[in-house]
């Protein structure tokens, strides 16, 4: 077997053993979480790599460490989405408080103090109005 013949088989094993990504959504309060699976692949076949070039403990490596690195990195993939959904929701909430104190808020106070100075003006325009028809009616009342 030579060099061409590993290198062909190599290129035949990528082909036939792809892990597969799932992707399923959960909704959590008001975001929507994506949980990521990695199903392997079970097939047993030859090492994508040359046999030549590497020694036993690639071998571990790729049986062991790649799995639990490629499980690690699909948790953390998970997390940094979980992460900048929270941020995006954050922003748009932070934006909501923002304008509802510097804009929603001081035009009610001012529509309040408005309010409170028509009440007030046509309060006194009724006592005013009391006082001349009681002054009437006691000229009235006098004559």
């Amino acid at each position: 077997m030579g060099w061409q013949n590993l290198f062909l088989i190599s290129k035949v094993k990528k082909k036939i053993n792809k892990p597969e990504l799932i992707i399923k959504y959960k909704t959590h309060i008001t975001s929507t979480i994506p949980k990521f699976e990695l199903k392997p692949s079970v097939k047993e076949a030859l090492p994508v790599y040359s046999l030549l070039d590497t020694n036993d403990r690639f071998d571990d490596f790729i049986n062991f460490d790649l799995k639990k690195f490629l499980e690690m990195l699909i948790k953390f993939a998970e997390i940094e989405d979980i992460l900048l959904k929270y941020a995006d929701n954050y922003k748009k909430v932070n934006y909501r408080i923002n304008s509802l104190e510097k804009i929603v808020i001081p035009d009610l106070k001012s529509n309040i103090g408005r309010i409170k100075g028509n009440l007030e003006e046509s309060e006194r325009e009724n006592y005013v109005r009391l006082k001349k028809t009681k002054n009437i009616i006691n000229k009235e009342v006098n004559i």
